[in-house]
């Protein structure tokens, strides 16, 4: 693997392309703020205007996601977000 191949499975913070369109509850008040990144693999975004960063790995996703401080995440109360399941795609 070349040094070019390695640069293009590199994802720099500065790079990072938000969504914040990417699940239902994005268009509820308070919670309009809230950014979606789709790193590597597809992920689970509702969106069709999600960025993927990586594309190139069937069955692997990683994603992250961020909110200003005292933004409302709507289904599960100020600032909290949890899942007890894992997700498949």
């Amino acid at each position: 693997m070349t040094p070019q191949d390695m640069e293009t499975r590199i994802v720099r913070y500065g790079d990072l392309q938000p969504c914040r369109t990417a699940f239902i509850d994005a268009h509820t008040p308070g919670s309009d703020q809230k950014e979606n990144f789709t790193i590597i693999g597809a992920g689970v975004t509702e969106s069709p205007h999600q960025h993927v960063h990586i594309r190139e790995t069937p069955g692997f996703n990683i994603g992250a996601a961020g909110q200003p401080p005292k933004c409302r995440n709507s289904l599960q109360g100020p600032n909290r977000r949890m899942h007890m399941v894992v997700r498949a795609t």
